[in-house]
């Protein structure tokens, strides 16, 4: 058996990219990197912890699997090849790191009432399995208490069905479903790849000591009796523990008993010593690193909300000036066609004064063609009455003429 810590012991206090450091500095060789976000899982970031790690043997690696984990199973196809895409990212960054297993959750039991379609679940799975396995990887499924797989039977029925498949025994999960570990222990045989390692009692976690409910000792005489070799890993909640000292000193006691597990005077020895040595990895020291990140993180986005802001105001101006020169080129359209209005008014004024003289200038005419035209007839008149008078005088003298002779 081996003993290590699982990053998660260090979630919101340690980032992983110095955990291994603080791994290092308490002498634990063995470790479970917890991936906690979308962001851990891209490769980037996973190119990173391989700088990191050090001589850390990585086991396994665990991702948030509420996440993605159980819409690999889901009836769209949309939604499992998203789900996949990230499923493969955690595989991949296993791979990289040199871990041999992915802890897997797989779907949760939402209520009590939850069936499950173990023929196509285990079918699906089998896929998952392959292709955790053509990266060299295996799937671990953790006994999880509020999942499908919070029962023995489960992982009777699980284990047969999936050959590629292991187990990981969550020792907390075990006594959170109200089940002993040794039932799990009976169910995964000789598949029980990782142990999580963590008290639980009244509804609480605690950290594994002389003190715990659970009793360690006699769970490893089971696991030793059985030849079963998992890598046993503490995984507790930072809350579980006040600093880094504690936790050591944790890690020190589940050791001890796995080395001498019938040996309490070895055991007393060894918790006793000095961790004085420990004190340079203090977590106050890792919080300030945290505290300053997020001050950075916060700086960050005050600048990107400020360019933002002046993305907007710059935005807004340009929109009032378009607003503005539009305003403009419409008071210059309106201003052209009332110029145009009006010179269509002045030639229409001029025509109507053109037409008013052309008419005063006919009228003229008119009247002097009238007044030309009486003149003619009066001048007519006058002719013909001489001429007739004439006709008449001359008619007279010849009758006249005619009388006397």
């Amino acid at each position: 058996m081996y003993l290590g810590i699982s990053t998660a012991s260090f979630f919101n206090r340690v980032p992983n990219e110095n955990a291994f450091s603080t791994l290092a500095q308490m002498g634990v060789p063995f470790a479970e990197v917890f991936l906690n976000t979308f962001y851990e899982y891209e490769r980037p970031y996973i190119g990173l912890l391989t700088t990191k790690k050090g001589h850390i043997n990585i086991h396994s690696v665990h991702a948030l699997g509420t996440q993605f984990e159980p819409e690999l199973f889901n009836d769209n196809s949309r939604v499992r090849f998203d789900a996949e895409q990230t499923f493969k990212k955690v595989l991949y960054a296993a791979s990289i790191l040199g871990a041999r297993y992915y802890t897997f959750h797989g779907p949760l039991k939402l209520t009590k009432y939850s069936v499950l379609d173990e023929e196509k679940f285990f079918a699906r799975l089998n896929e998952l399995s392959d292709i955790a396995l053509s990266m060299n990887v295996r799937l671990s499924y953790e006994n999880v208490s509020y999942s499908h797989a919070n029962e023995p039977e489960f992982f009777e029925k699980m284990l047969k069905a999936c050959p590629g498949v292991t187990g990981t025994l969550d020792v907390k999960h075990a006594l959170q479903a109200g089940i002993s570990p040794k039932r799990f222990l009976d169910a995964m045989g000789k598949k029980v790849s990782t142990v999580h390692l963590c008290d639980y009692v009244h509804g609480k976690t605690y950290l594994p000591n002389r003190k715990s409910s659970f009793n360690f000792e006699e769970f490893f005489n089971e696991i030793e009796a059985r030849h079963l070799n998992p890598v046993m890993l503490l995984e507790v909640y930072p809350k579980d523990y006040k600093d880094i000292n504690e936790l050591k000193a944790s890690y020190d006691y589940l050791r001890s008993l796995m080395l001498a597990p019938k040996k309490e005077n070895k055991v007393v020895k060894f918790l006793t010593r000095d961790t004085t040595k420990y004190e340079n990895v203090d977590l106050s020291k890792d919080k300030n690193h945290i505290k300053e990140l997020k001050e950075r993180e916060k700086e960050k986005e005050r600048l990107e909300k400020e360019k933002s802001l002046i993305k907007i105001r710059e935005e807004k101006e340009r929109i009032a000036k378009e607003r503005e020169r539009e305003k403009e080129r419409e008071d210059k359209e309106r201003v052209k066609l009332l110029k145009e209005r009006m010179r269509e008014e002045k030639k229409g004024e001029k025509t109507a004064k053109e037409d008013i003289k052309f008419a005063a200038n006919e009228e003229e005419k008119i009247k002097e063609t009238a007044i030309m035209m009486t003149e003619t007839n009066i001048e007519t008149d006058v002719l013909f009455a001489e001429t007739a008078a004439n006709t008449i005088k001359e008619n007279t003298n010849e009758s006249i003429i005619d009388n006397e002779t």
